[in-house]
C-alpha cells in the first residue's frame, strides 16, 4: 500500500496541536472537559460541538463571501485545523 507522506505528517501536525489546545481548555485529566461543560446550561455535548463547527464555518463562509480577515492573526487554515 502506498504512503503519502504529507498526509502523515499533517496528522502528526494535527496531533501535537489537538495535544496543546486540550491543555489549554481542559486542564484536567478528562480530554472532553471543554465539551462537557455546556451540560452545565442544558446542552447535549454532541449539540456543542455541531455549534462551534458552526462557528468555524460561518468563519469560513464570511472569508468565502468577503475575501478578507479581521483577524489577520488567524489564518483559513488554522479554521480548517481547528475543525480537524
Amino acid at each position: 500500500m502506498a504512503r503519502n507522506p504529507d498526509f502523515d505528517d499533517a496528522l502528526e501536525q494535527l496531533k501535537e496541536l489537538h495535544d496543546k489546545k486540550n491543555q489549554d481548555y481542559c486542564g484536567s485529566n478528562n480530554p472532553y472537559a471543554n465539551l462537557e461543560r455546556v451540560e452545565r446550561i442544558g446542552v447535549e455535548p454532541w449539540r456543542g460541538v455541531v455549534i462551534r463547527m458552526m462557528d468555524k464555518f460561518e468563519r469560513l463562509e464570511n472569508f468565502c463571501r468577503t475575501g478578507d480577515l479581521a483577524n489577520d492573526e488567524e489564518w483559513i487554515d488554522d479554521t480548517f485545523k481547528d475543525l480537524a
